[in-house]
């Protein structure tokens, strides 16, 4: 993982947050167009929102999808 975050293309080089990682995560999440962010982090989780990007959890996130797929079959 830290080397496709690495590898990811860094168009914008403002600082997103304190820690270059962290900063990383959120270009990477912008270049792919992510639908979330999942992390652990504290740092990146009291974002809320980045862009438009929700940061979920790793837990909230299997809420996410698990309510998708429930939608997903009743459709």
């Amino acid at each position: 993982l830290k080397n496709l975050i690495l590898n990811c293309a860094w168009k914008d080089q403002a600082q997103y947050m304190r820690d270059l990682q962290d900063n990383l995560v959120f270009a990477c999440a912008l270049e792919a167009q992510a639908d979330y962010i999942v992390s652990g982090d504290k740092d990146i989780l009291e974002v809320g929102v980045f862009l438009n990007i929700p940061t979920v959890s790793p837990s909230q996130f299997i809420k996410v999808a698990k309510a998708r797929t429930s939608r997903a079959k009743a459709a």
